[in-house]
C-alpha cells in the first residue's frame, strides 16, 4: 500500500503528463492541480484500503467497446456483472467503472451483452 505523498507525486505527474499530450496546460495549472491538491489530502480511502495511482489513462482508444449498463434499465446490481467478467473473461480484456463495463475486444462486449442485457 502507498502513502499519502506517494499517491499524490504520481497523481500530479500522471494528470500533467496527460495534459502536455493533449496540449492542455492552462486548464492544468488554473482548475487541476488546486484540485487535486485540496481534495486527495481528505480521502479516507488510502485510509481504508490500498490505493493504487493508475499508471496510464483510462481511453476510448484503450478500451473500444463500452457500455453503461444502467442505460438498459434490466439491472442495478452490477456486483454479479463483475463476477461474470471475472469467471468467464480473460484478465485485461475488460475493465468496469462504477456501472461503466469496457471491453478490448468487441467479441467480449457481444458475449457481455448476450448474457446481461
Amino acid at each position: 500500500m502507498t502513502d499519502k505523498r506517494t499517491t499524490m507525486q504520481e497523481l500530479l505527474a500522471n494528470t500533467q503528463n496527460s495534459l502536455k499530450e493533449n496540449k492542455d496546460t492552462s486548464t492544468l495549472s488554473s482548475v487541476i492541480l488546486p484540485l487535486i491538491e485540496r481534495v486527495l489530502p481528505n480521502l479516507i480511502a488510502n485510509d481504508i484500503m490500498g490505493v493504487q495511482p493508475m499508471s496510464s489513462p483510462y481511453s476510448k482508444e484503450d478500451w473500444p467497446y463500452q457500455v453503461d449498463v444502467l442505460e438498459f434499465g434490466k439491472y442495478t446490481d452490477i456486483i454479479p456483472m463483475r463476477q461474470w467478467c471475472r469467471e468467464t473473461l480473460n484478465e485485461g480484456e475488460w475493465v468496469a467503472i462504477a456501472q461503466y463495463f469496457a471491453f478490448k475486444t468487441e467479441e467480449a462486449l457481444v458475449w457481455f451483452k448476450l448474457r446481461w442485457l
